[in-house]
């Protein structure tokens, strides 16, 4: 099975590379700092594993009750004495430390600390405690300048990891820091197995034949992924899920009968984004009424000589409230348009009532034409 890496610099692949074959296992993480990122100690609690995480820092500490029910989780600093001491938080980082120079640096680089008082204990009363009946598989030490302290603080008579992991680099700075805490190591009968950049890896001398796993830097044979990889891959994978079944929708709604029967609307509604687009909606619109009011005053002016058909189209325009539209379009036509006239009407084609209404007024405009003469 692929094994998931969470640790910053491949510390958990190298733990694993030499402790796989041991099921159940425990550790102590000193200055454990998130339950998940940068975790040594994640991958091997997904792999049935238990053990201790000392991390004073609350905002830490609670989510290790949270996330890590098998874990023993103690809200407490480890030094070379037991009682009471300055911690300075840095809030969401791991950079938290008991040592007042390295807080100190920190603030000067802008980094906003808040000191506390925090419980001490040794590293001996913790295993007394808790590890009588227990091999210490692994014991990490990351505690931002104050490992002297902490590898001072344990009877190596007594409570021996197999494997001690300490940061030995001056936080945030690329220069070693190991010379004043090596010699315990060293003396306590621990051989130094390998260095990443960042950490020491020291074995003991009851547990030499896993020097050998140290002999080489993280590699394809650990056959090992990043969380962080696992995760991308993961919503790849959703993201693949999603667009199948988007495709799928698609797919079943361009075959669907309505999608069919509505293609001829959308086609004009793309037409006219694209005359939008490039400016020409403005210019057809105004050619198609001018079109339209031509087409309407010839329709109207031909209605208009045909006395029974204008008569008809009159009475359904005011039935339909229609009237004052179509004679607003009429006068329009008729004030636009110079070539187009009404035809005139005979008296033929007038009806009886309409005729005898019209030869009335044509004596009269006779008779007035005379009399002015």
């Amino acid at each position: 099975m692929t094994f998931i890496s969470y640790a910053q610099n491949f510390e958990d692949v190298m733990l694993w590379r030499a402790l796989k074959h041991i099921d159940n296992g425990f550790y102590i993480d000193v200055g454990a700092a998130w339950p998940d990122e940068h975790s040594v100690t994640k991958a091997f609690y997904d792999n049935d594993w238990d053990g201790i995480n000392i991390e004073p820092n609350p905002e830490f500490f609670e989510r290790y009750i949270d996330e890590r029910p098998r874990d023993k989780s103690l809200k407490i600093a480890l030094g070379e004495k037991a009682g009471e001491g300055e911690i300075y938080y840095i809030s969401n980082t791991g950079l938290s430390s008991l040592d007042k120079a390295v807080s100190d640096r920190h603030s000067n680089e802008g980094w906003e600390t808040a000191p506390a008082i925090v419980k001490i204990r040794t590293l001996a009363h913790v295993c007394e405690e808790y590890c009588l009946e227990k091999d210490i598989h692994f014991l990490k030490v990351d505690v931002e300048g104050f490992e002297e302290q902490v590898l001072r603080g344990n009877d190596w008579l007594r409570f021996r990891p197999w494997i001690v992991v300490v940061e030995a680099m001056i936080p945030l700075i690329q220069s070693d820091n190991h010379d004043g805490w090596e010699p315990i190591l060293l003396d306590a009968n621990y051989s130094m197995a390998y260095a990443d950049g960042l950490n020491r890896f020291y074995v003991s001398v009851e547990h030499e034949e896993l020097l050998t796993a140290f002999k080489y830097p993280p590699n394809i044979f650990d056959d090992f992924h990043l969380n962080v990889q696992q995760k991308a891959e993961a919503h790849a994978t959703k993201a693949e899920a999603h667009a199948a079944k988007a495709e799928a929708h698609i797919a079943t709604l361009l075959n669907s009968p309505s999608w069919r029967i509505t293609a001829p609307f959308r086609w004009i509604v793309h037409q006219k984004r694209l005359l939008r687009k490039y400016g020409l909606f403005s210019r057809i619109k105004l050619l198609v009424k001018k079109i339209a009011h031509l087409f309407y005053g010839l329709a109207i002016g031909s209605i208009s000589s045909h006395p029974r058909l204008r008569f008809i189209c009159l009475f359904l325009a005011r039935k339909l409230g229609l009237y004052n539209y179509l004679y607003t379009i009429y006068v329009r036509f008729s004030e636009d348009s110079h070539t187009i006239t009404a035809r005139p009407v005979t008296a033929e084609q007038l009806t009886p009532h309409a005729s005898c209404i019209y030869t009335e007024l044509k004596a009269a405009i006779d008779k007035q034409k005379k009399g002015s003469g």
